[in-house]
């Protein structure tokens, strides 16, 4: 399908979507449920169609494309069929950037490196999920990719005609699927959000990076093991990974972790992981009490941590409070070694269809939003893992 025929079908679906919200709207009532499942799948088929613009409008750098492509993002966001996609974009646009995530010209957000390509870390990553490629999965909720879990090379120069030695590289076929991370909000009455705009606009941020949490989470200590939840394995979890034990301190802990990633020949970007407190410790030493850059034990030289550009031996640090005081992650988030596979981008959506409690009944009773004049949201995205090289991550222990 061509760029002009994706162009016109997604603004096909977002008109038939508009018409059906406009509809309901002019009667006065919320979605039926059929309509409510129509109008989910044609905003499914026109965000695949969105994404799939993006990617040939970025192989094509035509100019023109992109103004067209901003045009279907306001038609997107238009009159109507806004209350239907997501409201607030403004906040929720800021909660994204703070993310560290980044805005496509159709309004969406997605973290650097939508291709395979090696994500740029920045100097004080908010998030680490910001340093992790992502490579959207198309059509369906699965996908397909091959993990590392043997590597021993044995190359040697030989003779010519002599018995060449043999590298043992084993790769295994991984098949998964996306999973869904969503939240819901407590209901918000419409007066509220018609006297104070930016009530809605906080509830966008505050759910998008609900959201955001949870996929930290995952990624760090997901298990696909626990019943009645959706997870999939995260590095904490899986196995393969690596492991620093603690070394005389906190410093030359850390500087093992690399050197052992060094050793496997792998080239980052690197990229630490600890909790706010365990950082603060980094910051808080003193060079005349701990391993000093270029002269253990002496005075007046700087110790390896630094405050401005948050990172520790060279290497960022992100900060996240998935993981306890005492333990740090260390990792090579490189494409060859983890990627984000990416069925739906984060997304608000609201409705009054919902069933809920009666302010001041004390019965148990319950109405629909459009029946209290309450509405309640939901940020949902729909997300996958590649962890493909399981030993570019060590779980490093900085507990004496």
């Amino acid at each position: 399908m061509t760029i002009e025929e994706m162009k016109a079908l997604a603004r096909a679906k977002a008109t038939e979507a508009h018409d059906i919200s406009k509809a309901a709207a002019d009667a006065g009532r919320g979605f039926t449920e059929d309509e409510r499942k129509q109008v989910t799948g044609l905003l499914d088929e026109a965000n695949d169609l969105r994404v799939r613009i993006n990617r040939a409008m970025d192989a094509a750098g035509d100019a023109e494309i992109r103004a067209e492509i901003d045009t279907i993002g306001r038609t997107f966001g238009g009159s109507g069929f806004a209350s239907v996609t997501r409201r607030g974009s403004s906040a929720f646009g800021d909660a994204a950037r703070r993310a560290g995530l980044k805005e496509l010209p159709s309004g969406g957000f997605t973290a650097p490196a939508v291709t395979p390509a090696i994500a740029p870390l920045e100097d004080r990553p908010a998030t680490f999920l910001s340093a992790i490629g992502r490579l959207p999965v198309e059509g369906t909720d699965s996908f397909t990719y091959y993990r590392e879990v043997i590597r021993e090379l044995n190359a040697q120069a030989v003779p010519a005609g002599a018995l060449k030695p043999t590298s043992d590289v084993e790769l295994e076929k991984v098949d998964d699927t996306v999973r869904t991370i969503a939240t819901l909000s407590t209901p918000v009455h419409r007066r509220l959000l018609a006297d104070a705009s930016e009530v809605g606009q906080f509830l966008d941020g505050v759910l998008f990076d609900a959201v955001v949490r949870e996929l930290e989470r995952l990624v760090v200590e997901g298990d696909s093991g626990i019943a009645g939840l959706d997870e999939f394995d995260g590095l904490k979890t899986l196995s393969g990974t690596s492991s620093q034990e603690f070394a005389t301190d906190i410093l030359t802990t850390t500087r093992k972790a690399l050197t052992a990633l060094q050793v496997l020949r792998l080239t980052g970007p690197f990229l630490f992981l600890m909790s706010p407190a365990q950082w603060e410790e980094f910051e808080l030493l003193k060079s005349d009490e701990s391993f000093v850059l270029g002269d253990a034990g002496g005075t007046g030289q700087r110790l390896p941590v630094d405050r401005a550009r948050q990172a520790l031996w060279g290497t960022s640090v992100a900060i996240t409070d998935v993981l306890d005081d005492g333990e740090a992650i260390l990792g090579d988030f490189s494409p060859s070694s983890i990627r984000v596979r990416e069925r739906e981008l984060s997304n608000i959506t609201w409705s009054e269809g919902t069933l809920m409690p009666i302010e001041g009944d004390t019965s148990s009773a319950t109405a629909t939003g459009f029946e209290t004049n309450r509405i309640v949201f939901r940020c949902e995205s729909r997300v996958g893992i590649e962890i493909r090289r399981p030993h570019a991550f060590s779980l490093v222990d900085l507990t004496a």
